[in-house]
């Protein structure tokens, strides 16, 4: 039942999110929309409704005994570091030369990233880095159901926000730009330590 709580969460505040940014009270310049904007959206709903269902099998193992609702206090932000953390290193080896050719470089196909498409990548992609980075803290944290529907409505509105493009020099735009920085998530801790991490 919680993973199918977890699904719902997730894809009704993606694509309201994307909306939001998508449509005239949102981002307005639609010559940067790709052609095939319909594409897109199919790749996103194959992944969402597809190859998500991968994570069933570790969510009969959620664990039982789990904290109540208000550790979410502490296990939000803890939550968001880990996703930093996860999501910089999974991401950051998408760059590796094969995995970017074979791979990440899909997601790479729009050097201005889409809202509606921030979930357009290659299954492996979307399995191991988006996916990965964004669950394997619930588990690490023990968040209660509450909490892990709380965090994932969260991911998912961020992951949307950060390939809006709002902004000309927004963090992950840069890197759409760039490809050699800002390889994390939220507060880009892990990209700061280790120098990857540009502002314009």
């Amino acid at each position: 039942m919680l993973i199918f709580n977890l699904f719902v969460s997730s894809f009704l505040s993606y694509w309201l999110s994307a909306l939001c940014y998508t449509f005239p009270w949102g981002r307005l310049d639609k010559e940067q929309y790709p052609t095939d904007f319909n594409n897109v959206c199919t790749v996103v709903l194959k992944n969402q409704c597809i190859y998500t269902g991968v994570y069933f099998l570790p969510f009969l193992y959620y664990p039982e005994k789990t904290y109540s609702v208000y550790h979410a206090i502490w296990q939000i932000p803890f939550m968001i570091v880990l996703t930093d953390i996860l999501f910089f290193f999974s991401h950051y080896t998408m760059h590796t030369k094969w995995l970017f050719k074979h791979v990440h470089s899909k997601h790479h196909k729009y050097n201005i990233p889409i809202a509606a498409g921030a979930l357009y990548a290659h299954p492996v992609e979307h399995v191991c880095v988006n996916l990965f980075s964004a669950v394997t803290p619930m588990f690490l944290v023990q968040a209660h159901p509450t909490v892990a529907i709380w965090w994932t409505v969260l991911a998912s509105v961020n992951t949307v926000i950060s390939h809006s493009a709002t902004e000309k020099d927004d963090n992950h735009g840069l890197h759409h730009r760039f490809y050699n920085c800002n390889y994390g998530a939220g507060f880009m801790i892990v990209d700061r330590l280790l120098g990857t991490y540009k502002k314009k």
